[in-house]
């Protein structure tokens, strides 16, 4: 078999499966002592979960509020999500079925 229809076939199914992957949340984060960090106050009514860095805390997300690997929700809640993995995409925060 020709070895330039090998890598040419190659590539075209290697670009198929990348197309065909959902969009990814892409992050880079440098160690927090490297940047001046100012976290913003949080309400006394939201429970605060570490920000996608690692510097400051957010809210976590409500029951039915959108959820990814990134929005964690709140303790007694999980991120449901169509995708088998949170960091290819969103989900929403609802409580666990038990059973």
């Amino acid at each position: 078999m020709n070895v330039y229809l090998v890598v040419l076939t190659v590539g075209v199914c290697t670009a198929l499966l990348l197309m065909s992957l959902p969009r990814v949340e892409g992050l880079t984060c440098v160690p927090c002592s490297f940047v001046r960090v100012r976290c913003k106050p949080l309400p006394s009514s939201c429970q605060a979960t570490p920000a996608p860095c690692g510097c400051c805390k957010i809210c976590a997300k409500k029951a039915d509020q959108q959820c990814s690997y990134f929005k964690q929700c709140e303790k007694g809640l999980v991120c449901k999500s169509k995708n088998r993995f949170l960091w290819f995409g969103k989900g929403i925060c609802q409580t666990p079925m038990k059973g």
